[in-house]
């Protein structure tokens, strides 16, 4: 079963930002603690940054890499970037040495822009270790400080300022970027997308979600990762909208932000969402500003979508669904959709889905579950220099095929029922979707958050573990409460409890991690 949904049209993130900046010169694009930005601003610098790459020697085509955390210096590399007619490569502010050296030799990054630190991350030490690893890259240069042997953002933008260099016009249909999927196992793939399909993601997710030029965004999603540069920056962009940022997600940073600053969208996973709804000191804050908010990232339960969007409040809080190879969102509801928290809704513009038999091929019927898969040409345009995983991932008739499990409804609206194709578990031949698992045991008053996964066995091949967040409750209970309702086989053979779960930075369970932790005797028994 097809469903397709209408057209839109297409741009890029230089004549947009030049437009906005015509017409709204000292308007704030980003506010941060730091300091804010204006359209004026972000279009002079970026336009001087961009004439400082191409004065380095830099052409155009070549990729440039970007280390930091979010501030209002992100925003002005990434168009500099663009400007130059250069690709970013966004770094995960997660990586370690070999990551890194992974990511900036496997993309040939000719540059790094990187802060000297994060965190517990001293990025200044990574980055010198992983560029004596690569023989693509040339400049390293620090973004808000100095340092031996490396350049500085803000001589460069000076520099910039006065050079007589032109900047040749950019098309849609250019590469913008090459993100690095966050998998949890193996070496991660570089997603190569194209202004185009950037710049229409952002429009047509904010256009569902109405969004416009007196709207003020938060986002707990760091600006490497595809929510934020292929929905937030673009749509913000696009519309005229500022931007509301944190280095990264505190719940209460982000409560002051939104009181502070009037903020009426918010973007959110799962696990954030949680965080600041059952956080003590919510009431604090007058968060009656919110109007609308996503969240996806991670299988979402709708009681705690339609929690949030009562308590929070955001009353047009809504279930999203995308993923980096399609260029950010595919589906949204609308914010007044009454089917927003059971499901991701309708296709965005330009994007048709199918679902798919994994095994066979078939392309199956309404309701019934099976593997997502995209159309449209906003997808990725390949994986960077890995034509074997493109194959394995777009097909001949350019389906994207997502490795997540749905069903589409008689009325077109996706519903994630079953979570990842490479979660399922295989008990004795029979497959068993974990997310449908998890579902029944959020259900118990006494569980707050849950991760259902597989565990080697000798007889079965596969048994059924769940590691649980919450209050007291006993094995034998979570059984008990199972039975009732799925079939024997699919309830948990061994509980674990879980303080916190390891997580990606986009909010994800890395369910890879917690069978490692069971493998090595690390995560304490539910007796």
């Amino acid at each position: 079963m097809i469903q397709r949904a209408e057209k839109i049209a297409f741009d890029n993130p230089v004549t947009a930002l030049a437009a906005a900046a015509a017409h709204s010169p000292e308007k704030e694009a980003f506010i941060f603690p730091e300091g804010a930005l204006s359209f004026g601003d972000w279009n002079n610098k970026s336009t001087s940054l961009a004439k400082a790459l191409l004065d380095l020697g830099f052409s155009p085509g070549e990729n440039i890499a970007i280390l930091a955390q979010n501030s209002i210096h992100w925003p002005i590399v990434q168009l500099a970037v663009a400007k130059a007619g250069m690709v970013l490569v966004p770094l995960n502010t997660y990586y370690k040495v070999d990551d890194l050296a992974y990511a900036l030799g496997h993309s040939e990054a000719r540059a790094v822009f990187f802060t000297p630190a994060f965190r517990t991350n001293k990025y200044l030490d990574l980055v010198r270790e992983a560029a004596e690893q690569s023989k693509y890259l040339r400049r390293k240069i620090v973004i808000g400080g100095r340092a031996d042997g490396c350049l500085s953002i803000e001589d460069l933008i000076a520099e910039g300022a006065t050079s007589h260099t032109s900047l040749s016009p950019i098309h849609g249909k250019d590469d913008a970027a090459i993100i690095y999927t966050s998998g949890t196992t193996g070496f991660p793939k570089g997603a190569m997308l194209t202004h185009e399909g950037v710049m229409a993601d952002g429009r047509a997710v904010f256009s569902r979600l109405k969004i416009g030029s007196d709207d003020r965004i938060t986002s707990i999603v760091p600006m490497f990762h595809s929510a934020s540069f292929c929905v937030a920056i673009p749509g913000c962009l696009a519309v005229g909208a500022t931007f509301l940022g944190l280095e990264a997600f505190d719940a209460v940073e982000m409560f002051n932000i939104i009181e502070r600053y009037r903020a009426t969208v918010h973007i959110a996973v799962p696990t954030s969402l949680r965080m600041m709804l059952e956080h003590p000191r919510r009431s604090d804050f007058d968060l009656s500003s919110l109007r609308v908010g996503t969240c996806g990232g991670a299988d979402v339960e709708p009681e705690l979508l339609r929690r949030c969007a009562v308590e929070f409040p955001i009353p047009g809080l809504v279930q999203a669904y995308g993923l980096t190879e399609s260029t950010g969102l595919a589906f949204c509801p609308e914010p007044d959709d009454p089917d927003r928290f059971e499901t991701a809704g309708r296709p965005l513009p330009e994007y048709s889905v199918r679902i798919v038999d994994a095994e066979s091929g078939a392309i199956l019927s309404h309701d019934a579950i099976g593997e997502v898969q995209i159309k449209s040409p906003s997808i990725m345009r390949c994986y960077f220099a890995n034509e074997g995983e493109t194959r394995k991932t777009i097909d001949a008739d350019g389906w994207l095929k997502t490795g997540d499990l749905g069903q589409i409804r008689k009325d077109g609206k996706l519903v994630l029922s079953g979570g990842r194709l490479k979660d399922m578990i295989i008990r004795g031949g029979e497959n068993i979707y974990p997310a449908e698992v998890e579902r029944i045991l959020l259900s118990h008053p006494a569980v707050s958050e849950v991760a259902v996964f597989g565990i080697k066995d000798d007889h079965f091949g596969e048994i059924v573990a769940a590691a649980v967040r919450g209050g007291k409750v006993t094995a034998a209970e979570l059984g008990d409460h199972c039975a009732s309702r799925i079939a024997k086989y699919k309830i948990p053979a061994r509980y674990f409890r879980a303080a916190a779960f390891p997580l990606t930075p986009s909010g994800k369970i890395r369910k890879v991690a917690l069978k490692e932790l069971v493998a090595d005797g690390k995560l304490d028994k539910l007796d």
